[in-house]
């Protein structure tokens, strides 16, 4: 089987797949709970992934002004 085959059919088998848990979650009090939680603490780390990426930002924006300053005097 080629791999343009193999691939074609992973991604329909994945696509049932993702289709089959969604209805099921829908039918599920506890695992729409435990769906929207898992959404929520992924979009709080997506807000700390931004504020680290800031931080490590400045951080490497101070050493090149360290660098400057060190390289003058």
């Amino acid at each position: 089987m080629s791999q343009e085959v193999w691939r074609n059919k992973t991604e329909s088998i994945s696509s049932l797949d993702r289709l089959a848990r969604n209805t099921l979650t829908m039918d599920l009090p506890e695992a729409r709970s435990c769906r929207e939680a898992r959404e929520q603490s992924r979009k709080e780390m997506h807000v700390l992934n931004e504020k680290l990426a800031s931080q490590l930002e400045k951080v490497s924006i101070f050493y090149i002004y360290n660098y400057y300053f060190i390289t003058i005097n």
